[in-house]
């Protein structure tokens, strides 16, 4: 296996750290014949003694450190020292990075001083990595260095590259030197159609440690791929591209031990979606879902629609408790949408006496509103009413949960950076779908510690995120075997009364 990207050293801004020690331990414990690996000091402080101490950790395991110099076109002076690409050359270096994150400068992909270092680059042989965090940069890449002519491997750097899955298909149709990482594709079944479209001789894996959970994109990838296809993601594209030997194989008793504390518990999931986002969701469609209930040992999934969320509540609403009536694993969310109060109202009486109905789901932010805003008091009373519990997004929730003390409220999306002022409202429920795996903003630990282990829900936001990036991020934790039950079920039941009469 071969990591496609990790750092050396410390990030200042961020404190996210793996010295020279904590590096090779983590090659250890994670079965992996080598990484790629950058530099911090040479994003955040200077390219060429960055470069240099990162030649010299691969000169003190060289079998185990595939260097990829950085280049930075805030500092590369194409006059003052035209060789030095060739020294890196010499040095032993064969891939040169370009990254949109971490940072301390933009990137700049249209340089003019980086378009001519690059020039210069392929003409003595490199390989590149070109590392992006948005579909738009994606995009600039293509344009301003499609010109390259040795490889190119393109890593996402903090996940989100569901909605660059469209661009990834058609870059990979015009540029045959182009490689591309599947570590952050979250959505279910994205992965196998790049692998049956793009092929796995195309793709590789980049876990982005420290800066992200690094067991988020290994278990994405393990539940996605298997036999041929997995081995050419964890390391046999690269050491293909790269001319390494042949890598160590994926340990499948191994890793199956150590996802065992999340894959094998009984699963609530109270963040499920029908209908698509109008992307390409390659398994959106529900003959998917009870594959995936059974894989990942769902008891329940809490689904809204998203055709409601986006605007035809009543066709939407429909078609979850359509689903419900056809799976007796699912339970249903009433979508709300507080510029329409009289139909609102009006779905919520609907499906309230459905045992299927447990709860209100709004995205409040699309509105341009908070939930503590008077559109929404109606809506919040009758969920209060009917004890149906409120599922939404972050803005507004601290003053709706303080004014409606006894409605149970869950937020979405819920990350440590992000929630804290809602620890010290007890009727708020956390659920941890996001999707990105950022250490520093994801910080489960102290979300499970500071608001308690008793208020955190397993969640997952499928079909856009498969369940297994979700689950990688809570194995990255540890967590005891009693919180875990609490994460992945009973929390959920008590979030969600009318769920037990499911």
């Amino acid at each position: 296996m071969i990591d496609g990207g990790v750092f050396f050293g410390r990030n200042p801004s961020t404190g996210a750290a793996l010295d020279e020690k904590r590096l090779v331990s983590f090659l250890d414990g994670y079965g992996l014949s080598s990484a790629v690996v950058s530099s911090y000091e040479s994003i955040f402080s200077d390219v060429k003694e960055g470069n240099s101490k990162l030649v010299a950790l691969a000169r003190r395991h060289p079998e185990r450190v595939l260097p990829a110099a950085t280049l930075s076109p805030a500092s590369f002076d194409a006059y003052a020292d035209p060789a030095y690409l060739a020294r890196l050359k010499k040095d032993g270096v064969r891939i040169l990075s370009v990254l949109s994150s971490p940072r301390y400068y933009e990137p700049r992909f249209g340089s003019p001083a980086l378009a001519a270092a690059l020039k210069e680059a392929d003409r003595l042989g490199f390989a590149f990595q070109l590392g992006v965090d948005t579909p738009a940069e994606l995009v600039e890449i293509e344009r301003a260095l499609g010109f390259l002519k040795g490889p190119v491997l393109v890593r996402w750097m903090r996940g989100r590259a569901y909605h660059g899955f469209s661009d990834t298909l058609a870059i990979a149709r015009r540029h045959s030197n182009w490689f591309f990482d599947v570590g952050s594709l979250t959505p279910s079944g994205a992965i196998g159609r790049l692998v049956e479209t793009v092929g796995a001789e195309r793709l590789f894996f980049a876990s982005n440690a420290p800066e992200s959970l690094e067991l988020a994109a290994h278990c994405l990838v393990q539940n996605a791929l298997s036999g041929e296809a997995r081995e050419a993601v964890y390391g046999g594209t690269l050491a293909r591209v790269l001319g390494l030997p042949k890598p160590r194989s994926f340990d499948a008793r191994a890793w199956g031990v150590r996802f065992a504390p999340v894959m094998t518990p009984a699963k609530i999931d109270t963040h499920w979606h029908v209908d698509g986002w109008n992307l390409i969701e390659p398994e959106k469609d529900d003959r998917f879902f009870a594959r995936e209930f059974d894989r990942f040992n769902y008891t329940r999934a809490l689904v809204s629609s998203i055709r409601a969320l986006n605007g035809d509540l009543k066709a939407g609403n429909r078609g979850t408790f359509s689903l419900a009536d056809r799976d007796p694993r699912v339970a249903g969310l009433v979508v709300v949408d507080p510029t329409r109060p009289e139909e609102s109202l009006a779905e919520i009486a609907r499906y309230a006496k459905n045992r299927a109905c447990v709860g209100v789901k709004t995205i409040q932010d699309l509105y341009g509103l908070g939930l503590d805003a008077p559109a929404y008091a109606p809506i919040l009373t009758e969920a209060k009413k009917r004890r149906l519990t409120v599922m939404a997004h972050i803005p507004g929730m601290a003053a709706a949960a303080k004014k409606w003390k006894t409605l149970r409220f869950v937020c979405a999306h819920a990350t440590y950076r992000r929630v804290g002022p809602l620890f010290a409202s007890p009727n708020v429920f956390f659920d941890v779908a996001t999707s990105h795996a950022d250490v520093v903003e994801t910080r489960l630990d102290a979300l499970v510690r500071e608001a308690g282990d008793d208020r955190v829900l397993f969640a997952s936001d499928a079909q856009l995120m498969n369940p297994a990036w979700t689950l990688g991020k809570i194995a990255h934790y540890g967590f005891t075997k009693k919180t875990l039950v609490k994460i992945f079920s009973s929390n959920a039941l008590a979030a969600f009364p009318k769920l037990k009469g499911r």
